[in-house]
């Protein structure tokens, strides 16, 4: 079988490759810090790219149903793996090109000061950090990877990583595209794509004011051609402790796959993640009409 490489990432993960009773069947199973053996979904395993962990998937299959759906997951994952490595390639070019030929720094010091830390981070490989709402972000990100690779066909929803420059001058976390028509923001076509603002602020108080401020101006900046419909601010009715507490447990067990998000309860997950991502589109856990699609993600994360 011809080897697959990754970009930038010579240590890689292993994992067993074991066949199942079924026809074509087979099960990818890591080993965690106490040497117990844990099965692992193909969606954990592309959402574990959101935490630095690349997988090796150079595997000696030799039947051949078992071969080929090996390697269309093998192809699904190199390509991602790339993706990520064309999106930091994009995000150094456009720091570079906001502070060495467009000069951001000199019309507007503080933005200017955030594009430097950025490619200083960016270069020195130092772009991960431990606070809580960077933490949030990246496991909902990743808990949306997983839904939109193990219900691709069902609900048929992107999440996209938003650009340095969504980042610092529109305050995009993240875009996520739902591919039927959304009610709420009215788009007549194929698709309705939001661009997210996460918050732990609580509405009501001062700084989620001046945020929703914030994201008033950034949505009047915008122009038609934008890549998203609306930008919306979301509080995630989560305390900080919550969120260190899913992280140092996974810390503590050896960062297995899945991502620290595994240790949030279902519960958090469905009525304080997941609501308030889909509020106002077709996947609305709120409307009744939606109570089979909110009974499957609760079971899907109870699985997982």
């Amino acid at each position: 079988m011809h080897q697959i490489e990754l970009p930038n990432e010579n240590k890689l993960r292993e994992l067993k490759f074991e066949k199942a009773e079924s026809k074509g069947h087979f099960d990818l199973i890591s080993t965690d810090k106490n040497g117990n053996d844990i099965i692992v979904s193909e969606s954990d395993l592309i959402a574990d790219m959101e935490w630095g962990h690349y997988y090796d998937l150079n595997h000696d299959v030799v039947s051949q149903a078992h071969r080929n759906k090996y390697n269309g997951f093998r192809k699904k994952y190199l390509a991602t793996a790339y993706d990520k490595k064309i999106e930091e390639l994009k995000n150094e070019r456009i720091l570079i090109q906001r502070l060495k030929l467009d000069h951001v720094d000199m019309k507007n010091s503080v933005i200017g000061e955030i594009y430097k830390d950025l490619l200083e981070n960016m270069k020195s490989g130092n772009e991960r950090s431990e606070q809580a709402g960077f933490l949030l972000e990246t496991m909902i990100t990743s808990l949306l990877i997983k839904i939109s690779y193990d219900f691709s066909e069902k609900y048929d929803i992107e999440v996209e990583h938003a650009t340095v420059e969504d980042d610092v001058e529109y305050k995009i976390d993240l875009i996520v595209k739902f591919k039927n028509k959304n009610r709420a923001l009215e788009v007549d076509g194929e698709s309705a794509t939001k661009g997210i603002q996460l918050t732990l602020v609580k509405p009501g108080s001062e700084k989620y004011d001046i945020k929703k401020d914030q994201i008033y101006k950034a949505n009047s900046r915008r122009n038609k051609k934008d890549k998203i419909d609306d930008l919306v601010l979301i509080s995630v009715d989560l305390e900080n402790r919550e969120i260190s507490k899913a992280y140092d447990e996974w810390k503590k067990r050896g960062e297995p796959a899945g991502g620290p998000e595994k240790f949030f309860k279902t519960d958090l997950i469905v009525n304080k993640i997941l609501k308030g991502i889909f509020q106002e589109t077709e996947l609305d856990l709120s409307d009744p009409e939606n109570k089979n699609i909110k009974n499957e993600l609760w079971e899907y994360f109870e699985g997982k």
